[in-house]
């Protein structure tokens, strides 16, 4: 308060008194909105709270503004120092502070944004005379029927009844690999077919899907209130009363001491304005804001500041596979050539060019020569795809999609696919005319980054698990490249969730190393 004493007593010294006037009313006139417009929320917070015989910290915020405002309008009239300027910036302070406060709440709620995202608005619905037409979501009931073309992303959650396609679940699941549906397969809303028409019969409406649940989920988390604020409301119930008292006691001091009612109550009124956490409110949010900026650079999420009161107490991490441990993209680590065509790589990245997959576009991406150029090319979803080369027909599949097609297979290359299959590893198998040209096997591998993340963690005595979508074989083996032993695989988004907050009931202070946006409910469960 001295600097603010001092700033007054140099800004208006020697100037006549009608000026001085002058400037005072001009500095009430500008304090007044900065408090009671500005100021509303806490003023209106601090009333709630003394009708419900309850104090908290804005109760000290409006005491300390209103104290100082009041004590100035009366100065006016008595001809003492005015001090409207430390109202304003009591309120300006604290503002600044919850407007950091709330950046770094925003950001950490992006993931709620980006699930509502992938709620379509309309369904193609189907009526019983098989006529379909575009409706809002929300008109869909349960039993009713909806048509899926290529591309579109799946309203409702339902079973497939009629069709086949290829559905991308990352949002699900984290895996990048799509998922074949064919008649009795479920499929989620939020998820999106690839190829293939499907109809589907609705089994809930939008409230009730998985996606919405997962909203849920993130949002329930979000809202819940951190130990630290609970903490910060059971201190100011007793340092508020506190503080008046002190004020009060103040104030009888210095009226019998020096019989000076302006210099008890300019007194009084600074202890009620020191008291204001008004450098606490905007120090605490600043250093988050820090804190988070500096984490976000490093690729680090953080909800709030009681994260970084807790993060210390660590003991275990957990840790996603697909895109965290692993690049989120598959690539090829073997490839069996048997030798009937000495560019075998060059004819598979050509068939596969046209392919919309993702093991299709890795293949390609594996060859940088020139591609040849194919005729009558076909994709089978969750099969493989076909086409013709220089006159002859080529295929890149699944073992099921060769055998389907009466590929001949000899007991050595049956044996590479097993062992392929054995390690985790997705197979494609490439035929020329009726004949297996090579196998080849392809997985999402190992960050370069992931092992020292990982053995760093180890060596910091943290208890590791992974938590995976993806299946139980490809699980063990990324496990078993990291040294992982605790694993959980095929677990959906919600799944996830609810293994962290086991562990965390069990006594154990969590970190998640996870991304994506099928991560959320677990990211949010966390502290």
């Amino acid at each position: 308060m001295h600097f603010t004493t001092g700033l007054y007593a140099g800004f208006f010294e020697g100037i006549e008194e009608r000026y001085r006037l002058a400037f005072q009313l001009i500095s009430w006139a500008l304090a007044t909105p900065v408090l009671f417009y500005s100021g509303y929320p806490f003023l209106s917070s601090a009333l709630r709270s003394l009708r419900r015989l309850t104090l908290n910290m804005d109760v000290l915020v409006a005491l300390g503004a209103l104290s100082a405002y009041s004590y100035s309008i009366a100065m006016i009239f008595y001809g003492g120092e005015i001090f409207f300027d430390t109202a304003s910036m009591i309120i300006t302070f604290i503002l600044l502070g919850r407007f950091l406060e709330a950046g770094s709440r925003l950001k950490a709620g992006n993931a709620i944004a980006e699930l509502a995202e992938l709620q379509p608005h309309e369904a193609l619905r189907v009526a019983e005379s098989g006529e379909t037409s575009m409706v809002p979501v929300a008109a869909v009931q349960s039993g009713e029927m909806i048509e899926i073309i290529p591309g579109d992303r799946i309203p409702l959650d339902g079973r497939v009844v009629d069709g086949d396609a290829e559905v991308n679940e990352a949002m699900l699941t984290g895996e990048s690999n799509p998922v074949l549906k064919k008649t009795g397969s479920e499929v989620f809303a939020g998820s999106f077919s690839m190829n293939g028409r499907l109809r589907i019969q609705v089994t809930g409406n939008a409230a009730s899907t998985l996606l919405a649940r997962i909203i849920r989920t993130v949002e329930d988390a979000q809202a819940r209130k951190a130990p630290i604020q609970g903490i910060a409301d059971k201190t100011a119930g007793y340092f508020v009363p506190a503080t008046v008292i002190l004020a009060l006691a103040t104030f009888l001091y210095w009226k019998l001491t020096s019989a000076s009612t302006v210099t008890a109550l300019m007194n009084a009124v600074s202890v009620l304005v020191i008291a204001c956490p008004c450098a606490l409110g905007l120090a605490t949010p600043l250093a988050i804001l820090v804190g988070t900026t500096t984490a976000g650079k490093r690729g680090i999420l953080v909800k709030g500041g009681d994260i970084f009161e807790t993060v210390s107490k660590t003991t275990t991490v957990v840790l996603d596979k697909t895109g965290t441990i692993t690049t989120g993209k598959p690539s090829m680590t073997d490839l069996h050539d048997y030798g009937l065509t000495p560019t075998l790589m060059q004819h598979v990245a050509s068939l596969e060019a046209a392919s919309e997959h993702p093991t299709g576009r890795a293949l390609v991406a594996a060859w940088k020569g020139e591609r040849l150029t194919v005729t009558q090319f076909r994709a089978t979803p969750g099969r493989g795809v076909s086409g013709v080369i220089e006159g002859t027909l080529w295929r890149a599949g699944s073992k099921a999609f060769m055998e389907e097609k009466g590929v001949q297979m000899e007991r050595e290359q049956i044996a590479h696919t097993a062992s392929l299959e054995a390690d985790g590893k997705t197979v494609v198998m490439v035929a020329c005319g009726n004949k297996l040209a090579g196998v080849i096997g392809m997985i999402d591998d190992l960050r370069p980054d992931a092992l020292p993340l990982i053995e760093g963690l180890r060596k910091k005595g943290f208890a590791l698990m992974m938590l995976t979508g993806d299946n139980r074989g490809v699980a063990n083996y990324i496990a078993a490249r990291c040294g992982i032993t605790e694993v959980q695989a095929g677990l959906g988004p919600l799944e996830k969730a609810a293994v962290i907050r086991a562990l965390k009931a069990k006594g154990a202070c969590v970190m998640m190393v996870g991304d994506g946006i099928n991560d959320a409910p677990a990211l949010s469960n966390l502290a």
